[in-house]
């Protein structure tokens, strides 16, 4: 499956840089210190990217033409500035899901290839931060995190008001009851119009952007969520952001308009500001319930539901088509994978079975998949994220196997409810589904998975890797012309 960059920017320690040819393991030795912004669509080694930024150990700002290799892992992709990947004195590229620490660190880090050379295992990027969202000013485009209370913000109006306050917290969204109410959404570059955003947008969930729908209207970001440009994701932490005005108003953020911050009763969510010690509700949510008090303060009319919403979604989508992204259905074990004490497992596929062996004295084991969810695609109501729909579960792949009930209460994380229709039990993962070690004894070293022969998964989308490419080409043009 392609590995797609559009506009993703890896943050400052989250890429390191190290000298030599392509191998499967070394330590970095310079982490970035600069935000790096990366294009391309990677499906094998040789294929390029471009990075523009100030790459980790460098000075100055450049665009870089970088290629794949081979070595890969769930969390770390390595690059070379060399195409064939041969030249010793090449200088090695590690873009990163977790940050990275270079010579000097206590804790340097190392990269280390799974083994799998089909260069399929690392998605972009599972760590994102809100951090380094860019906020016009009058003094140009700042980084969120770098604003202050009194500095000018220039409003989609183009009047300049100032900031009164500005609130940020780091949570982390594993340990959140409701894990949809605090993961980030993400707005690819390009996906409500032309460079609406110029760049990958990250907001919270209910924060609220925008839209131009036979009037300008606020729409909250979770609510336009597709599953191909605009999605929500599963993120171990992030840090929010808000910054407010004297009243409600729409900031420009990399390129979009987007709400300022108003008063919802969610204050307390944010850890000490710049202009007080305002103590941290930890029950806080990121956002205020917009849906259920008042509008009468917002600067825009409000919809999270109705025909106008209808609408804004459906332009989106056709946009989104244009763009080169597909709904298709998918091979229901493509990027599904085992996860025991750190190693992947891939799975030995035989139809709608799957048979993954893990390593003796496993604990935990988590089963990954991607993901769809029915309300955006069309297929009723549903608002759950599914992975597989799983119709059997047995440990050892002998004639007496032991089979695990798919209501076992062992089975909670990570597993939807149990659905029967009286005789035949059936059961949904999500995207991580955790097979305790309470499951397993000293022999149990084989997990067979047999998927519902009439709903194993849901469609996906997907993008077209031709348009993709055609896309990245014309950009690379853009930039040298």
């Amino acid at each position: 499956m392609a590995t797609t960059f559009n506009n993703t920017v890896y943050q400052a320690g989250f890429a390191g840089t190290d000298d030599g040819a392509p191998s499967a393991s070394f330590q970095i030795d310079d982490a970035s210190r600069n935000p790096l912004t990366v294009n391309g669509t990677v499906n094998a080694a040789g294929d390029p990217i471009t990075v523009t930024g100030i790459l980790p150990g460098a000075t100055t700002s450049s665009t870089t033409t970088f290629y794949a290799t081979q070595f890969d892992n769930p969390s770390m992709i390595q690059f070379t500035d060399t195409q064939s990947g041969a030249n010793a004195a090449s200088t090695r590229l590690v873009l990163s899901n977790s940050q990275v620490f270079g010579s000097g660190a206590a804790n340097r880090t190392r990269f280390t290839s799974d083994g799998d050379t089909s260069l399929n295992s690392y998605s972009t990027p599972t760590v994102c931060f809100t951090t380094g969202t860019l906020i016009r000013t009058s003094q140009g485009d700042v980084a969120v995190e770098d604003l202050s209370v009194g500095d000018l913000a220039i409003t989609s109006s183009g009047a300049s008001r100032p900031i009164r306050w500005i609130g940020s917290r780091t949570i982390n969204c594993g340990r959140s009851s409701q894990p949809s109410d605090v993961m980030p959404v993400r707005i690819r570059a390009g996906a409500l119009g032309t460079n609406k955003p110029v760049r990958d947008l990250v907001v919270s969930p209910g924060h609220s952007i925008c839209l131009d729908v036979l009037g300008e209207v606020l729409i909250p970001a979770s609510v336009l969520v597709n599953g191909s440009t605009i999605v929500q994701e599963d993120v171990d932490s992030v840090t929010y952001w808000h910054v407010e005005l004297d009243s409600h108003d729409l900031l420009i953020a990399e390129g979009q308009a987007a709400e300022s911050y108003l008063e919802m009763g969610n204050r307390g969510f944010f850890a000490r500001s710049t202009d007080d010690a305002t103590v941290t509700d930890l029950a806080a949510k990121p956002d205020g319930d917009a849906g259920t008090r008042t509008h009468a303060d917002f600067c825009r009319p409000f919809h999270d539901s109705g025909a106008l919403v209808a609408f804004a979604r459906q332009r989106i989508e056709a946009r989104a088509v244009k763009q080169g992204w597909q709904l298709a259905g998918t091979d229901a074990w493509a990027d599904v994978y085992l996860v025991a004490d750190g190693v992947r497992i891939n799975p030995e596929v035989s139809g709608l079975v799957a048979r993954f062996v893990a390593p003796a004295g496993s604990q935990d084991i988590w089963l990954h998949s991607p993901t769809s969810t029915p309300s955006k695609l069309g297929m009723g109501a549903d608002i759950r994220r599914l992975g597989l729909r799983l119709s059997e579960l047995r440990l050892d792949d002998s004639w007496d196997a032991r089979e695990v009930a798919l209501d076992d209460p062992l089975l909670c994380v990570g597993f939807h409810a149990v659905e029967s229709d009286g005789t035949t039990i059936r059961r949904w993962t999500a995207d991580k589904a955790r097979l305790p070690a309470a499951l397993w004894s000293d022999d149990d070293r084989t997990l067979v998975i047999r998927l519902d022969p009439v709903n194993a998964a849901l469609p996906r989308w997907v993008m077209s890797a031709d348009i993709a490419g055609d896309a990245l080409l014309v950009e690379q043009n853009r930039s040298a012309a």
